[in-house]
């Protein structure tokens, strides 16, 4: 099962014909950020969960990610994870 990020991590293995090794999951991001900046494993998380205002690590686009992490774009154009944006109807956007 797992989340809509976690299946689109599988299929982007899958299209890369890598099979993963052993591997665990973290259900918070920011702990799945922190836990590879300590060198335990290697994640993949959404852009904007990193970067942008109102990210979960506080980053802006020249911000530092936590000390010994570091962020590269995946190469695979296919790993996208849509995303909709749901707000009261009585609020102008």
């Amino acid at each position: 099962m797992g989340t809509g990020v976690r299946r689109q991590v599988e299929a982007a293995f899958a299209r890369a014909g890598v099979e993963p090794g052993r591997h665990f999951q973290v259900g918070q991001i920011h702990d799945m950020i922190r836990l590879a900046a300590r060198g335990i494993g290697v994640t993949v998380v959404p852009r904007s969960t990193v970067f942008g205002a109102g990210s979960p690590m506080g980053c802006n686009a020249g911000d530092a990610l936590p000390y010994g992490a570091r962020a590269l774009r995946l190469a695979d154009d296919a790993a996208v994870h849509n995303v909709c944006a749901v707000y009261e109807s009585k609020r102008p956007c």
